[in-house]
């Protein structure tokens, strides 16, 4: 949900007549209502999340050789398109930072077959985002990688704010 409560997105995988889209919730009852369309439509969307402002929604596609791109709410219209550099690894999760600076995306292998196996490794990559612009920069300022440890099968992320007082 975004930050505001006032839509729902969903990304839609395994459908070719769905994709991404972006339901209104009534901020009394809490309840979302339908889609007025889909912001893009495909069978391989995973993970969509809003920006602390609300004003931009990023979504991850799994596909060949898959992205993450970032779109303003409000027109639907592309403000980044990060390229999926990190094959045989595909963009699953996506969060923003609660100050709104940067941008994780977790890397992960699609699903284990001939070749491509759990043991492929996974990762996470942290950008810098432009939240005026709704930019995510193309260099990782972090990028952590591993195969046969805690980063195989990485799907989800999220980037909890600090705690007053207590180390980072």
């Amino acid at each position: 949900a975004a930050p505001d409560g006032s839509m729902l997105a969903v990304a839609h995988s395994m459908s070719k007549r769905h994709g991404v889209s972006l339901h209104p919730v009534d901020t009394v009852s809490f309840s979302a209502g339908p889609a007025d369309g889909m912001l893009r439509v495909g069978s391989a969307f995973h993970a969509v999340s809003f920006s602390r402002d609300s004003r931009h929604l990023a979504f991850s596609e799994i596909g060949a050789p898959g992205y993450v791109e970032v779109v303003r709410v409000a027109t639907g219209a592309c403000t980044s398109r990060l390229e999926n550099r990190y094959a045989p690894l595909k963009p699953k999760g996506v969060a923003f930072s609660p100050d709104g600076r940067f941008v994780a995306v977790a890397l992960t292998p699609n699903v284990v077959r001939k070749g491509v196996t759990a043991s492929s490794g996974g990762g996470l990559a942290v950008h810098r985002f432009d939240a005026a612009l709704g930019v995510i920069a193309p260099e990782p300022t972090a990028l952590l990688r591993g195969v046969g440890g805690p980063l195989d099968g990485v799907e989800l992320c999220t980037i909890l704010p600090a705690i007053p007082g207590q180390p980072c």
